[in-house]
């Protein structure tokens, strides 16, 4: 353990499109992964033997959405649960979007976060903003 603060020295956007609807809980099925720890997200970049804190989530639906969930899983396992609300986007509707702040989560080395949909004709946007450690 570090006796010294850790900062991250290297900013991260993570961007993904969720498509694939699952209703599992357990992780099977298909997930979408948007974010793994110490992989930055421009690959050109260097790794990070420390891994990755995310910062914020943010979920725009692209479709009109029916209620539902989002969920979130590390390496296979649920982390999260989102609920999701019933909206026809139109000229007066914005779509469904749900901003998960100040998470100060932290994805070592080889891990995944992962992402899915409940609903089969949503398709949803994900913006994962983090740094490397």
């Amino acid at each position: 353990m570090a006796t010294q603060p850790q900062f991250g020295t290297n900013p991260q956007i993570y961007k993904a499109i969720i498509a694939a609807a699952n209703t599992a809980l357990t992780g099977a099925g298909p997930l979408t992964a948007i974010a793994s720890g110490g992989v930055p997200s421009n690959p050109n970049a260097a790794a990070s033997a420390l891994g990755t804190r995310i910062d914020r989530i943010t979920f725009t639906a692209q479709t009109s959405t029916s209620a539902g969930m989002l969920r979130l899983f590390i390496d296979g396992v649920l982390y999260k649960t989102i609920l999701t609300n019933a909206v026809t986007i139109g000229a007066t509707a914005q779509p469904d979007t749900h901003v998960l702040a100040n998470l100060g989560l932290v994805l070592p080395p080889g891990s995944t976060l992962c992402a899915n949909n409940y609903n089969s004709s949503e398709t949803w946007g994900v913006v994962v903003e983090g740094e490397l450690f």
